[in-house]
């Protein structure tokens, strides 16, 4: 583990959330076909909500914590207004 100001580099933490993703990705794409939901918007939102985690699992202070915070919170609300309006 390295701290360069903002960032702290653990590698760790960054491939769980990358491996974490990736199978919540793999499991989703049955549901999204049952659904008839499944589109690219699905996989741009969840790349973004995967984005502020990476970043934010290795946030070295609380601006750079909160800022990818909020990246990670919008992302994951759009996913929940895109699958919650076709029910």
């Amino acid at each position: 583990m390295r701290h360069d100001g903002a960032v702290v580099t653990d590698a760790l933490l960054i491939w769980l959330v990358t491996y974490v993703s990736f199978l919540a990705f793999l499991y989703a794409k049955d549901y999204l076909r049952d659904r008839d939901l499944f589109k690219g918007e699905f996989y741009t939102l969840g790349l973004f909500a995967v984005l502020g985690m990476s970043i934010m699992v290795s946030a070295g202070d609380f601006l750079t914590l909160y800022l990818f915070l909020d990246v990670t919170t919008l992302a994951e609300f759009y996913l929940v207004s895109l699958l919650g309006a076709v029910h």
